[in-house]
């Protein structure tokens, strides 16, 4: 059975006024531990607030106590029913390069959110069709920062690269991580971005995984441990790269378009030979059809001669007419009535005929 949208989507939608100030949208991002906020009018979806707008606004450096949600919020809105398949919604998130998707019911309605991280935990490993190992995938440059480099540069590298996480390491041996969500708990909390170390603000110690891993591995390894963001590391254990959700979506899409290729092309085989039969029992139905003509309807036929007459109006005997429209054929005799009756005129009939 196809899994639709509405089977992993989140329910338990969180909401802010447009009205209401960042700082109030920065408490729910922490307290709730969501990366996106529904952002309303009244009643009415105008547009949404993630962690990546809240990013990119720390970065310029203004007052979240002074700036309205609807000053940072992104109003354009895209959505898909809530019978969507999960590929489906897969496809239009990763085609507006998004990583949160609303989901309507049939009445346009808001019926749940579902996240990058939802759609990668409901996907089997069937649609990982190509087992590639994680070196064939990772980003090699991984942004990397050091544990006494100042928050704010972390802040600045995240905005410039546009990468969701950096990598605290020593030299290169991974130590820490930093993400989206740790930039605006901090930021929330009143923490001077240039006078708080990157040591304080990672998350420590690190998960990570062998440049042999493969990918279904390493997608099953990040869902258990609630987590989007996989450090790769080599027989030492340095850092050689990073491997994000968004890494993992694509590969989907690469082997999910290679799944449907090979199935296309197994329906159109399918289908030709098919339609070679089809053409092969036409073909002989109509060759029966030529052969077989029938008689139907009110034939009207005289009481007395037994002619018959056709749709032009003229009379014909009646093998002549049947002959006509049928593939039967007459053979002349003499039933058992008619034979008293008649055998005097057939003998002298036979009898001139001999003369």
């Amino acid at each position: 059975m196809s899994i639709c949208v509405r089977d992993i989507m989140s329910r338990d939608v969180i909401s802010v006024s447009e009205d209401s100030l960042l700082v109030d949208a920065f408490s729910l991002f922490r307290d709730k531990r969501i990366s996106i906020l529904i952002v309303k009018r009244g009643d009415e979806l105008v547009g949404l607030l993630t962690e990546r707008d809240a990013v990119y606004f720390i970065h310029k450096n203004l007052k979240a106590d002074q700036v309205l949600v609807a000053d940072v919020a992104t109003t354009s809105v895209v959505t898909v029913n809530e019978e969507t398949s999960l590929f489906g919604a897969y496809s239009v998130l990763m085609e507006n390069n998004f990583r949160h998707l609303v989901i309507t019911d049939d009445d346009g309605q808001l019926a749940g959110v579902a996240t990058l991280s939802d759609m990668l935990d409901g996907m089997g490993v069937e649609y990982f069709v190509d087992l590639k190992q994680v070196v064939s995938v990772m980003t090699k440059a991984a942004v990397r920062v050091r544990p006494d480099d100042s928050l704010r540069l972390v802040i600045d590298l995240m905005y410039r690269h546009c990468v969701t996480c950096v990598v605290v390491a020593e030299q290169w041996n991974p130590v820490g991580i930093i993400t989206e969500r740790d930039i605006v708990k901090y930021y929330e909390l009143g923490a001077e971005a240039e006078s708080v170390k990157a040591s304080y603000v990672m998350n420590s110690p690190v998960q990570t995984m062998p440049e042999s891993a493969y990918i279904p591995e390493v997608n099953k390894t990040m869902i258990e441990h609630g987590i989007r963001h996989m450090i790769i590391v080599d027989g030492r254990g340095q850092l050689t790269g990073l491997i994000s959700q968004a890494d993992l979506a694509r590969c989907i899409e690469s082997g999910h378009i290679f799944y449907l290729t090979e199935v296309t092309k197994a329906l159109e085989k399918e289908v030709t030979k098919r339609t070679q039969e089809l053409a092969a029992k036409n073909k002989a139905l109509q060759e029966a059809l030529l052969e077989l003509k029938t008689l139907k309807g009110v034939i009207p036929i005289c009481s007395f001669c037994y002619r018959i007459r056709d749709d032009d109006g003229a009379w014909s005997q009646m093998e002549k007419y049947i002959s006509e429209r049928s593939s039967a054929q007459f053979s002349h005799g003499v039933c058992p009535v008619c034979l008293p009756k008649y055998s005097a005129t057939m003998d002298l009939s036979i009898t001139a005929s001999d003369s």
